[in-house]
C-alpha cells in the first residue's frame, strides 16, 4: 500500500514515536513517503528513504514557557511563505506517488491533504482522548436504547468472559469490542431491531451453517457472524466458537519473516478476464440490508489512460466499469511476472494482496453520477491459486492467461470474496483463440 506519512518537528517524540511506525511499515513492504517539519527531518533522513522536508507549525519558548504572542507571529510570518512550498510539494506528490491512505502524527499539512483528496486518514496525537473519549455504559445504553429487548442477549455475551480468561470490554458508538491480551477476538453489534450479530475472528473459518460473512458488521477483524435473536441462541456452539476465536487471537503471532527481495522478472504475461451471468442492475445481498438500485462490475486497480470511476468510499479506481445488467463483460491487463525460491509472484497497476494472496479484483458498486461508484462488496480472483504451469504456458509469445467468472452467485447476487471454482475458471490461450 501507499502511504503518505506526516510528521511535525515540534519536539522530538512525534519524531521517535513515527520511527517506530515506520520502521514496522517499510518492514511489512508498504511503499511510504514521508513528509516532516523541523527537527524530525534530520531525525528520520538518517534511518528512511524518501523524507520530504515542509513548512510545520512551531511554537516559541522562553524561561520554559510558551510565549503566545510571539509563536502566534511567527506562525504567521514563516507560513506565508510556507504554505505555498506545501502546496507545490503536494501537487508533486500527486503526480507521482499517488497515496491509498494518510497518516499524521499530529502534522497538519498531510492531514488536510488526505481530507482534501477523500483519503482515508489516520491521525496520530494525544488530544483525541478529549473529545472522542465515552463513557462505557453510556455508549452501551445508548447502541440499546430504542431495542432494550435485546440487552439480555449482549449480557449472555459478557457472561461468558470470566470463563475464557482475561478479557476487556471496550464499548463504541454502535459496537462493543471482546479483546483477549493479544487483539479484539469477537465483536456484538445491535445491527437490527430484532437481531444482534456476534462477530468472532476465526481466519480459517468460511461462511457456512451459522457462521455467515461479516461484511458490514464493521470492526474488530472479524471474519464470521452469527445472529442471535434471544439469549437462549447462546448455545454450546456459539459457546465453543467463542472459545475458540478467544485461544486463536490470544497465542502469539508466528515469528514475522525477514524482508523478501523481489525475485527475477521472468516476464509480463497478459491476463483476460472474461465475465459471464451478470445479475443485473439491481440487487439486495442482505435480506434486511440495503437495496442496491444501479449496479456496475469494474475492475479494481490503478490507470492513467483507462476509463474508470473515481470511488467514494475506497482509496484507487474503479477501471472500465460494465453495467450489472450487460450481456457479458471483459477486462485485459498486463501482469508482471516474478519467479523466486517459493514460485511466481506478480505485480503491477492491476495486482492487489500481500505475497500469499496476489489477486487482481473486481469491484461492484452503485454508480451515484457519472464520475463516482459507491462500492458495497468486491471479488478476489487469486493469481497464487493458478497452476504454475499455466502462468508457463501464459508467458510464452503470443499466449494469453484467461479467467472465465460467472458474475452471480448461487443467491443471484453479485459475486463477491475469494471465488472458486466453478464460478472461476483459469486457462491458457493463444492469443485470437476462443
Amino acid at each position: 500500500m501507499k502511504v503518505l506519512y506526516g510528521v511535525t518537528g515540534e519536539g522530538m517524540g512525534h519524531a521517535m514515536r513515527s520511527r517506530v511506525v515506520l520502521e514496522h511499515l517499510v518492514a511489512e513492504q508498504h511503499d511510504v513517503t514521508i513528509m516532516a517539519s523541523g527537527r524530525a527531518v534530520d531525525f528520520l533522513s538518517k534511518r528512511f528513504a524518501d523524507v520530504n522536508r515542509i513548512h510545520g507549525l512551531h511554537m516559541i519558548y522562553e524561561e520554559n514557557r510558551v510565549r503566545i504572542d510571539k509563536t502566534l507571529w511567527s506562525n504567521v510570518l514563516s507560513g506565508a511563505a510556507g504554505i505555498p512550498r506545501n502546496i507545490a510539494a503536494y501537487f508533486e506528490l500527486i503526480g507521482e506517488f499517488r497515496p491509498e491512505v494518510v497518516i499524521s502524527d499530529f502534522e497538519s499539512w498531510t492531514y488536510l491533504y488526505g481530507k482534501m483528496h477523500r483519503l482515508p486518514v489516520l491521525s496520530i496525537d494525544n488530544m483525541q482522548i478529549i473529545n472522542r473519549t465515552r463513557l462505557h455504559d453510556e455508549l452501551i445504553e445508548g447502541q440499546y436504547a430504542d431495542r432494550p429487548q435485546l440487552r439480555p442477549i449482549l449480557d449472555a455475551v459478557l457472561a461468558l468472559l470470566p470463563a475464557l480468561g482475561p478479557a476487556t470490554v471496550q464499548a463504541r458508538r454502535t459496537i462493543v469490542s471482546l479483546v483477549c491480551p493479544r487483539r479484539t477476538f469477537a465483536v456484538v453489534r445491535a445491527t437490527t431491531k430484532d437481531r444482534v450479530d456476534l462477530g468472532l475472528r476465526l481466519d480459517d473459518a468460511e461462511p457456512g451453517g451459522r457462521l455467515q460473512s461479516a461484511k458490514g458488521i464493521g470492526g474488530g477483524g472479524a471474519t464470521v457472524r452469527i445472529a442471535l435473536r434471544r439469549p437462549e441462541d447462546i448455545d454450546e456452539e456459539v459457546r465453543g466458537l467463542m472459545r475458540r476465536a478467544y485461544e486463536e487471537n490470544t497465542a502469539p503471532p508466528p515469528p514475522r519473516r525477514p524482508a523478501r527481495r523481489p525475485g527475477a522478472v521472468a516476464g509480463t504475461m497478459t491476463v483476460v478476464i472474461e465475465g459471464s451471468e451478470l445479475p443485473g442492475r439491481t440487487c439486495r445481498p442482505e435480506p434486511d440490508g440495503q437495496d442496491h438500485q444501479d449496479i456496475y462490475v469494474a475492475l479494481g486497480g490503478r490507470s492513467e489512460d483507462r476509463p474508470a470511476l473515481t470511488m467514494s468510499n475506497k482509496p484507487g479506481m474503479a477501471i472500465e466499469p460494465v453495467p450489472g445488467d450487460a450481456p457479458a463483460a471483459r477486462w485485459e491487463m498486463p501482469v508482471t511476472v516474478r519467479r523466486d525460491e517459493d514460485g511466481f509472484d506478480f505485480g503491477g497497476p492491476f495486482v492487489r494482496g500481500v505475497r500469499d494472496d496476489r489477486h487482481l479484483g473486481l469491484i461492484w458498486g452503485d454508480l451515484i453520477d457519472d464520475e463516482t461508484l459507491q462500492v458495497f462488496r468486491g471479488a478476489k480472483l487469486r493469481l497464487v491459486d493458478v497452476d504454475p504451469d499455466l502462468i508457463e504456458q501464459a508467458l510464452r509469445p503470443g499466449h494469453t492467461l484467461v479467467a472465465r467468472i460467472r458474475l452471480t452467485d448461487a443467491r443471484g447476487n453479485p459475486i463477491c470474496a475469494r471465488v472458486h471454482p466453478p464460478y472461476l475458471t483459469w486457462s491458457a490461450a493463444a492469443d485470437g483463440a476462443g
